[in-house]
């Protein structure tokens, strides 16, 4: 969860010329160069001390803890303990809580019918300097297919943390979970096997949550007979739930969440005070499919009674932004002879952004997936199949909403990426919160970048450069595109998945470059 102070000025939309400010609003240091094993994995920047920073890395099917200094240079690689029993676990996660790193592990034993889950705390300056192995949840199952999951969260100010797991999947049952919350030393505070009161085979979990007091939170979306968004009557046949377990699981409250005849396609949560809940997400018209507005609401947690609820449809002109003359003609007509509202489709929440002032930035990207099976016969007649897999990371569209839940403004912030088979590996974007701005990195061709009468002045070489921009939004919704580096000339294209902000002030952004891999820190 990410944390602004946001000071409101002027609440229309406005759209920099990026091109004409070329300044770069930040300090962008670069770290030394070096190469790693040709299949190793650098899986992301998981935490950092006042000398160094760590990364999450996989080679050969082990996982190692590796360090880098101030100057984002390589030091040392610290091997994780995966092995129980001298067998090999599944890694399930690693966090950063304060001054020590909570590594989580399972063992799935097929003689007992058992998977159980480990923790095992690492100390942030010292890795070297790991405590034992401590189990802190165990899943009985039937089958080796179905061993139920596991997952964690920690609280917004890191003194608590929530251990779930999901237990095998029964047909027609209910779905089974169990909760255990600790605090940072391990000390167990409560926990508890709990049956959500939905069929499993109608209800989805879409997220958890732990509370600073150690209240815990889940929501999702649960059909009401069959699994279609749309009932018979063109109607939504689906509604949202955040489930809070309260009094170390004692008292269970159903907060549904319902837009009568609008079909939620997105929603996110987060808790105020543990007084009231605060959501917002965004709506469509036709199916659940595309997105029309977008909403928020307040719920009082004592009373369940709906404290704000605002609707704001996006302006025709803001849906179709970016799109072809072509394909506003088709929405068009589909719009007089069916009845189809304009929508823009699939787009995913990305960021929930909590403003100190007590409202919320909401920021999505337009994603999705195009299979394309083509089949060719040799000389023989015997047939050869090939399937691609097409990745789109497009625009993004940043929302901003007041503390008394008025929806000020919406930005979209055009943006085209596309590559095939290979999960859009340096595709999407990093955000970073500083002060009254968000600051947005992604990759971009240089062709989409320049207008047109700039593309002419430029060379073929110019023309098919690569970018890392830098995306400035102000709290007016205004923003400006500048180029950080050309990747070529780097020799290094950032993977924007694999970045994180580290401090109020700062971004840490990973890149890669055949077998060469380089990091670089943003400093604002």
């Amino acid at each position: 969860m990410k944390y602004i102070i946001l000071v409101l000025g002027f609440l229309g939309i406005g759209y920099l010329n990026a091109q004409g400010d070329t300044s770069i609003p930040a300090e962008l240091t670069w770290g030394n160069s070096f190469k790693e094993k040709k299949r190793a994995q650098m899986l992301g920047i998981v935490g950092k001390t006042e000398d160094a920073y760590y990364t999450l890395n996989f080679t050969r099917g082990k996982y190692t803890l590796n360090k880098m200094d101030k100057g984002l240079s390589p030091l040392e690689k610290y091997p994780l303990n995966m092995q129980f029993e001298g067998k090999k676990m599944s890694f399930e996660g690693i966090a950063q809580v304060n001054d020590q790193f909570f590594l989580l592990s399972s063992f799935s034993n097929q003689k007992l019918k058992k998977n159980f889950l480990f923790v095992q705390k690492i100390s942030a300056s010292n890795p070297t300097n790991a405590t034992q192995l401590t189990k802190v949840a165990e899943i009985s199952f039937a089958k080796r297919r179905f061993t139920g999951s596991f997952g964690y969260h920690v609280s917004d100010d890191s003194s608590k943390i929530l251990i779930y797991y999901a237990q095998p999947y029964v047909k027609d049952g209910p779905e089974k979970f169990g909760f255990s919350v600790y605090d940072t030393d391990l000390n167990l505070i409560w926990n508890k096997d709990i049956s959500l009161p939905f069929s499993e085979d109608l209800f989805s979990v879409k997220g958890y949550r732990v509370a600073n007091n150690g209240d815990v939170y889940i929501s999702g979306r649960e059909f009401k007979n069959k699994l279609k968004s749309k009932d018979r009557d063109g109607s939504p046949n689906y509604v949202y739930h955040i489930l809070s377990y309260t009094d170390n699981g004692e008292h269970v409250k159903d907060y549904e969440i319902d837009l009568d005849d609008k079909f939620i396609t997105d929603l996110q949560f987060a808790l105020d005070n543990e007084k009231s809940l605060r959501c917002g997400g965004f709506y469509g018209e036709n199916s659940g499919a595309g997105i029309k507005g977008t909403f928020y609401i307040t719920i009082d947690l004592e009373t369940k009674r709906t404290m704000t609820s605002n609707f704001k449809a996006f302006p025709e002109d803001f849906i179709t932004q970016g799109w072809s003359q072509r394909s506003i003609k088709k929405a068009k007509k589909k719009e007089a002879k069916k009845g189809k509202a304009i929508e823009m489709y699939q787009y995913d929440m990305r960021d929930f952004i909590l403003k100190d002032d007590g409202g919320i930035i909401m920021l999505a990207e337009q994603y999705y997936v195009h299979v394309v099976t083509t089949t060719t016969y040799d000389a023989q007649g015997r047939p050869t199949t090939r399937t691609t897999y097409h990745y789109y990371y497009n625009d993004i569209i940043a929302v901003n909403i007041d503390a008394n839940g008025n929806i000020e403004w919406q930005t979209k912030i055009d943006k085209y990426q596309h590559s095939t088979n290979d999960g859009g590996y340096f595709s999407s974007f990093t955000t970073a919160v500083v002060d009254d701005k968000i600051y947005i990195v992604y990759n971009e061709n240089a062709r989409l970048y320049y207008t047109k009468e700039q593309l002419k002045a430029l060379s073929r070489k110019e023309k098919k450069a690569y970018f890392t921009l830098l995306v400035e939004l102000n709290s007016d919704g205004e923003y400006k595109k500048t180029p950080l580096f050309n990747t070529k000339e780097n020799e290094v294209a950032t993977r924007p998945k694999a970045s994180l902000q580290t401090g109020d002030r700062e971004l840490v952004l990973y890149g890669k470059w055949y077998k060469k891999q380089r990091f670089a820190k943003l400093s604002f």
